[in-house]
């Protein structure tokens, strides 16, 4: 933890706290506004029900119900949208980039569950017959950037993509001058339990709540990442975070 989490402020989240008076982010802080003032906005997109029924994500609805537990208990009021095409879930960013609520929140959550590919993310109508129904990665980033949102200018955006994509096995964390992107990744498919959810989500929320009121964000999201090697060596499975400013 930071120096400058010394004094934090307390914010309950069921038998744990979140506290913290400041986000770290490498190389910078940004500091949390007070509770009675600040508007914090969250994204939450979950495609569970496909046109080609074989694409079914069973156990989706168990993610979408612990992440939104998990971003309410962090203060964030949750907008949510269920089983988007590609065209949708863009036009959904899009509209969330621009509410007004930003100007007042210092920092924003966007969470899209759903198939994919590599950088892209399946629509509800992707098919042999449908195959450009999907929302593009790099998409996510143009609406969220400052000429588009200058509402979150200077303020942490974290982007959790829960997602089954394709090509080669990778796990690692680069750092530039403009975009801390944290990638907990091996490329294919995506590993769910259709009673419990997604491993991804699932260390996400139970890191969170055991470490956000000492940890700062990135450390937190390093926590993810080894859970998740521990505990399913991610061989053949996709998991990517991406956390930027």
């Amino acid at each position: 933890m930071t120096d400058l989490c010394r004094n934090p402020s307390i914010i309950p989240m069921g038998s744990h706290t979140f506290c913290c008076n400041c986000i770290y982010v490498f190389p910078q802080i940004y500091h949390v506004l007070d509770k009675g003032v600040r508007k914090r906005l969250a994204l939450l997109i979950n495609n569970v029900e496909f046109d080609r029924e074989n694409m079914r994500r069973k156990g989706a609805q168990k993610d979408e119900e612990n992440m939104e537990k998990l971003l309410r208990a962090l203060d964030y009021h949750v907008i949510k949208h269920s089983n988007l095409s590609g065209r949708k879930m863009d036009e959904a960013i899009k509209i969330f980039a621009g509410r007004d609520e930003h100007a007042k929140s210092d920092s924003t959550f966007v969470v899209i569950m759903s198939h994919g590919e590599r950088d892209k993310i399946s629509g509800i109508h992707h098919g042999p017959d449908n195959p450009d129904d999907f929302l593009s990665v790099d998409n996510i980033f143009t609406h969220l950037n400052t000429a588009n949102c200058q509402a979150l200018l200077n303020k942490p955006k974290v982007i959790l993509i829960q997602a089954c994509r394709g090509g080669d096995a990778n796990i690692c964390i680069i750092i530039d001058c403009n975009r801390l992107k944290l990638l907990c990744s091996t490329d294919n498919v995506s590993y769910r339990n259709v009673e419990k959810g997604s491993y991804l989500i699932g260390f996400l929320v139970e890191v969170f709540n055991e470490n956000a009121h000492k940890e700062h964000i990135e450390e937190l999201f390093r926590l993810v990442r080894n859970s998740l090697y521990k505990h399913i060596r991610l061989k053949g499975r996709v998991q990517h975070m991406y956390f930027f400013y």
